[in-house]
């Protein structure tokens, strides 16, 4: 069984002092182990500094520093809402539920439950989809 290179940097290099050389290289070889950049919460690992570290360094939050060093594509909130609603009209077409029970008895998974798509569309009545269909 062979470890990550992340791993085996912690083990190798007992980092007291995180130099700014040493954070990026920490980071991008998180990305090259993990294929995309770290979140806030892998900074829990030995492989990277400490969020204390982050603000000392650069005088920025963890999550700022990540953010003009390493950006990612976020989709809108709006945009992910619709995009379930319509999975969810597709799917409720598909179904002809009599109520939101059956409906998620019945969905195909992953499609999200009726009660995750009323909350993030704010709908309290299975009737107003039926209505729009």
């Amino acid at each position: 069984m062979t470890r990550s290179s992340c791993s085996r940097v912690s083990l190798e290099l007992p980092l007291n002092r995180w130099t700014e050389a040493a954070i990026r290289d920490s980071v991008e070889q998180f990305i090259l182990d993990n294929g995309r950049p770290p979140l806030r919460t892998d900074f829990k690992k030995k492989c990277l500094p400490p969020h204390s570290v982050i603000k000392r360094r650069f005088g920025l939050t963890l999550q700022e520093w990540l953010d003009q060093n390493y950006p990612t594509e976020k989709t809108p909130l709006d945009e992910l809402y619709a995009q379930a609603t319509q999975e969810f009209i597709k799917e409720y077409l598909r179904i002809q539920p009599v109520s939101a029970e059956d409906y998620n008895a019945r969905r195909t998974h992953p499609s999200r439950g009726w009660y995750a798509i009323a909350r993030t569309s704010r709908l309290n009545a299975m009737s107003v989809y039926a209505e729009k269909t």
